[in-house]
């Protein structure tokens, strides 16, 4: 049987362990197939599908660590065996509370033209969705209130964990975990779950029509299909209106579906319930229903949702397709039972297979709640006996995907060589004149320096020649930027350069107008070269220079004049907040925008070689503008008028090209 199973992997191209992620042979999240018919897909160009990402996603989704009392993971409300539902009425929070509402299922959450989420569609993503019940008071507790421990401890208990180490630097190239790094990877791997090996999938690859009769589909189950599909008007019960086939997702901007009660509260009336996850696995492949239907969970069968959908009565938040036409006394559809049967037999047929077994949508982590990351990156700084030696040196703070041939050896011994024999041969300065074993022989170690020659102590030899020799490692100070010009080139433009500090990470550049004391532009870029746009007048401005946590004192402040003939632009401008716009250079592509504060109009200059997507965010992280620049040298203008007074950010994404995000602030002039 082992001989069976390992040949099984060795085709599939898969290994999957329990407990255990190997970042090297990563299941398929980012090129799964998706028949030809689905055409909505809600994933924003700024978090596409990566097998890397998903996998993160798939570990946060999993691992009771992000509840305050580790004893909840979102797994436990989204079960992979009820299609990411729950089968209880309400969810369970991490101290035996209820939910308020019943766990929506996230079968094709990517396939919606929806893109709200809750029940009452109260945030604007699923990014913004995923880290929601991890903030919730009642669900997983960092909520920061009723003495919860806040979101940024979370972070902090993450951070200590090292395969977080492992999986963050894998995603985004360093281990440093942020909230919006959590949602992306989360909403990766929830939009990764997907269901389209249905009966329903079978019989329309067939047909390629949605109305025709399918030819896999039983009488019943094709009655079902077209009562589904057809107008009322034509006999059949309109559910295509708001459940669009094939995908079956809500349709958007619908109101409330006549469900108005609140779970637990027979008395309590809530009319603002107008979001449904798709009608796709209802029911698991052995005919259970995958949890109770709507918000309340009161609907435990697909007949009983039938009944409630063939006659409803009015309320005051109630869509407007289910009011019943002229008079708007409730849809009454008169369905008889064989009617209803055949829809509830159609339904079934939605149902897919692989969403209940698939391994890329299960627990990763053992029964012990472990989990081992191998082939990945060296997570940094993890030394878990603490004596000085992280895993990266010491088969001490063994870690499989780093030393995967290693013998453990006692605590608070290092076993450089992975050998079982304790010997420490880096890093180690025995005479303390500020210089290791690496460079100095007086630290003399035969795993280093094999031929050295020791020499009195306090002495350096570099060469291990017997010699006393400093020749590097001289300190180097974060200096301030020097040769530092300003240059019109052209009369929109000024560009301000000066030479590179080698130390330097970023440098920050401030201006404000000449003879003032505040500063109205204070920004940080990591070139050494800017452009600036700005109304014309005479301006001052200085650099400092960051390295690390230290910085430079300012240089001397410099004149800078701009001149150019945008009168129309000046004349708009309402105040002394940033005028000037420092767009940082990269390669042949600039980015610029004026004026600013804007009452009425943002004018945005970019060069680009290719299609272009822009977008505006309000700050808060809601998606308020988005537009495709095609390719060419282009000056567009976006109406900001019904902006709310805020500060927002425009991402200007090139393809193939990391984004450019620029901030702007919209001030109504008085």
């Amino acid at each position: 049987m082992k001989i069976i199973i390992a040949t099984l992997f060795a085709i599939t191209g898969l290994f999957f362990l329990v407990g255990s992620i190997d970042l090297d042979n990563l299941p398929n999240y980012a090129n799964q197939s998706v028949p030809n018919y689905i055409n909505d897909d809600n994933t924003p160009r700024n978090n596409a599908i990566t097998d890397q990402g998903a996998t993160l996603g798939r570990v946060l989704f999993y691992d009771k660590n992000l509840s305050a009392n580790n004893t909840i993971a979102c797994a436990d409300c989204h079960q992979q065996a009820f299609a990411f539902g729950d089968p209880a009425t309400v969810s369970t929070g991490l101290n035996g509370e209820a939910t308020a509402r019943h766990s929506m299922r996230l079968v094709n959450a990517r396939f919606a033209d929806e893109v709200r989420f809750f029940w009452d569609e109260r945030v604007a993503s699923l990014e913004d969705q995923t880290t929601q019940p991890i903030r919730d008071h009642i669900e997983m507790g960092f909520s920061g209130a009723e003495g919860d421990p806040n979101f940024a401890d979370l972070i902090e208990k993450l951070e200590d964990i090292e395969y977080y180490q492992q999986l963050f630097t894998a995603v985004y190239g360093d281990a440093t975990i942020t909230e919006n790094r959590m949602q992306l990877a989360l909403a990766q791997f929830i939009r990764s779950i997907q269901s389209f090996d249905s009966k329903y999938d079978e019989g329309r690859a067939q047909v390629n029509n949605n109305n025709a009769d399918f030819p896999n589909f039983t009488a019943q189950e094709n009655l079902g299909k077209r009562l589904f599909t057809l107008d009322t008007n034509q006999g059949g019960a309109n559910c295509q209106d708001c459940h669009r086939a094939p995908t079956f997702d809500i349709a958007p901007n619908r109101r409330n579906n006549g469900v108005i009660g609140v779970a637990g509260e027979p008395t309590t009336v809530d009319l603002t319930n107008t979001r449904s996850p798709s009608l796709r696995d209802l029911v698991n492949p052995n005919g259970q229903v995958n949890g109770p239907m709507m918000h309340d969970g009161s609907l435990p069968t697909l007949l009983d949702v039938i009944n409630h959908y063939d006659r409803i009565e009015v309320n005051a938040n109630l869509d407007n397709r289910l009011r019943g036409g002229r008079g708007g006394q409730g849809q009454n559809l008169n369905l008889t039972n064989v009617e209803k049967d055949a829809l509830v037999a159609f339904l079934r047929t939605l149902t897919g297979s692989a969403i209940y077994t698939d391994e890329k949508w299960s627990n990763p982590f053992d029964a012990a709640g472990n989990l081992t990351i191998l082939n990945g990156p060296i997570a940094e700084n993890i030394d878990n006996d603490q004596d000085g030696f992280d895993a990266t040196v010491d088969c001490d703070d063994n870690n499989a995907a780093i030393h995967p041939n290693a013998t453990e050896i006692p605590d608070n011994e290092v076993d450089e060589n992975c050998d079982g024999i304790a010997a420490v041969t880096a890093i180690v300065d025995n005479d303390q004149d500020g210089f290791d074993a690496t460079v100095d022989c007086d630290d003399n170690n035969a795993a280093i320096h094999p031929n050295a020659t020791e020499i009195p102590d306090n002495g350096i030899d570099e060469n291990c020649d017997g010699a006393d020799a400093m020749t590097i490692i001289n300190d180097v100070s974060c200096g301030m930027p020097t040769e530092i010009n300003s240059n019109a080139i052209g009369r929109r433009r000024v560009s301000i350069s000066w030479q590179p500090v080698a130390t330097a990470n970023a440098y920050r550049i401030q201006i404000r107008l000449a003879g003032q004391e505040r500063w109205l532009v204070t920004s940080t870029v990591t070139r050494t070269q800017v452009m600036i746009s700005g109304p014309q007048n005479n301006y001052e401005y200085h650099i400092q220079t960051i390295c690390g946590a230290e910085e430079s004192e300012f240089s001397s402040v410099l004149p800078l004049v701009i001149s150019r003939n945008f009168i129309e632009a000046e004349s708009r401008s309402a105040s002394e907040l940033a005028d000037i716009i420092i767009a940082e250079t990269v390669t042949e592509t600039e980015f610029r925008l004026y004026p600013n504060p804007v009452s009425k109009l943002l004018t945005i200059q970019h060069e680009v070689g290719s299609a272009t997507q822009v977008e505006v965010h309000h700050l808060s992280g809601q998606l308020i503008y988005q537009t495709i620049f095609t390719e060419g040298n282009l000056i567009s203008q976006i109406d900001v008028a019904n902006f709310e007074d805020g500060i927002y950010l425009i991402t200007i994404q090139e393809e193939g090209q990391l984004p450019i995000v620029k901030k702007f602030i919209k001030q109504a002039v008085n």
